[in-house]
């Protein structure tokens, strides 16, 4: 499966968070920066008094106090948040903690020095858990006025990733980390906190299979939670080394697969390929078939759904804005009746309660009809992907199948 990231940019536009299928809200996109010439973040003017970038983490990071989002993240045993989104005043900039490093992710213009060095010194000392701060380059953009200006931010070595390696903890887990990783996204996408939680405490007894696992966080969490089995499906063999790795950190056993999501969803779905790619010749259009793992049709308990916003495969296309069916119907059918298929959805602009609708519809279409269908809330202490003016771009629905 072609590369792509699962997240947008923080500041990116965002679509409407319903609280349940049934709100509609409007949404209203930023507009992208100018990419062509400050070699500053449009970070001024966002806040009133035209507030320095460290005036608007410490206005960031007050706010989560308030909110007593760092007091539940000390209960759960947490040490990995987002300390700052674009949305707080700075768009295309991210700050993040992971354990004792911070995380500072630059989408459009990156930080000049003197910014780095204001940032760096306000965290250390806001926040006397972490000891490092790191700065990384996202996007074509960002890299290329790095380039520009003669930053060398961003290009990391080959030994440095081999060795830089940490750990940080979630909800009482512990997690490996790459602080100095080359290109892409974090080993854990931190938003995905609430349905970590939610998989770990409706796991017990259940088999549970982990469709787009990555780094398997949604996998350790199951097995923690006490499934019977957990099956993590991700294009790739490096991804699911790190989640072996996650995974042997937590002194938990899961089974990977390095398997193409259509292939390995059809099959255990107990669909046919379709003519996508045969074993051992050319596809039907005629492009290089690859060969794909032999499964027989298997159903779960519960089935995690978290695909990437748009990629092509060798096997068909994930488009989560235009035919998530393509998606949906395969995690439904090797969902068990009676179990549980968590799904995500971050397209900016797909409305909340079309997404649900067409997952149900699609149900009914395959002979798996969903007898419930609601939206995964986020509490307002467990919100640090926060937006003053706009509401969460992750959409994740809990849709449970009817017993047959």
């Amino acid at each position: 499966m072609a590369a792509a990231s699962h997240r947008l940019a923080p500041g990116a536009a965002h679509a409407p968070q319903a609280r349940s299928a049934r709100l509609r809200a409007k949404h209203a996109p930023t507009h992208m920066q100018n990419r062509a010439r400050a070699r500053l973040p449009q970070c001024s003017g966002q806040l009133a008094g035209h507030a320095s970038l460290t005036d608007m983490l410490e206005v960031a990071i007050t706010t989560r106090e308030r909110a007593e989002f760092f007091a539940r993240a000390e209960r759960e045993d947490t040490n990995a948040m987002r300390l700052f989104h674009g949305e707080e005043g700075c768009p295309g900039l991210a700050v993040d903690r992971y354990g004792s490093v911070a995380l500072v992710q630059s989408w459009r213009e990156p930080l000049n020095a003197t910014q780095k060095a204001e940032v760096r010194e306000f965290l250390l000392s806001r926040i006397p858990a972490l000891n490092r701060v790191v700065f990384h380059l996202r996007g074509a953009a960002a890299r290329r006025a790095a380039v520009e200006s003669g930053d060398s931010l961003g290009t990391v070595r080959e030994d440095e990733v081999k060795e830089d390696l940490t750990t940080f903890r979630e909800l009482g887990l512990n997690y490996a980390f790459q602080p100095l990783r080359k290109g892409g996204d974090p080993s854990l996408f931190l938003d995905f906190r609430p349905v970590r939680r939610w998989v770990r405490d409706h796991s017990e007894g259940a088999d549970v299979l982990n469709l787009f696992s990555y780094t398997c966080g949604i996998g350790v969490a199951a097995a923690a939670g006490g499934a019977a089995s957990v099956l993590n499906v991700d294009h790739s063999q490096t991804y699911l080394d790190y989640g072996r790795t996650n995974a042997e950190l937590n002194n938990v056993s899961m089974s990977n697969l390095a398997e193409d999501f259509f292939p390995a969803a059809r099959q255990l779905a107990g669909l046919p390929m379709k003519g996508r790619a045969v074993r051992n010749g050319r596809g039907r259009r005629g492009a290089r078939a690859r060969r794909f793992s032999k499964m027989n049709p298997q159903c779960f308990d519960i089935v995690v759904l978290d695909p990437p916003t748009k990629t092509k495969t060798p096997f068909g296309a994930v488009d989560i804005k235009n035919d998530y069916a393509a998606l949906s119907k395969p995690a439904l059918l090797a969902t068990r009746p009676g179990g549980v298929l968590v799904a995500s959805n971050h397209a900016h602009d797909v409305l909340a309660e079309d997404w649900i609708d067409s997952v149900v519809r699609c149900g009914k279409k395959a002979g798996r009809p969903v007898a419930d269908a609601r939206l995964l809330e986020v509490e307002c202490d467990d919100d640090d992907f926060r937006s003053p003016n706009k509401p969460h771009l992750l959409k994740v629905g809990l849709f449970t199948t009817e017993f047959v």
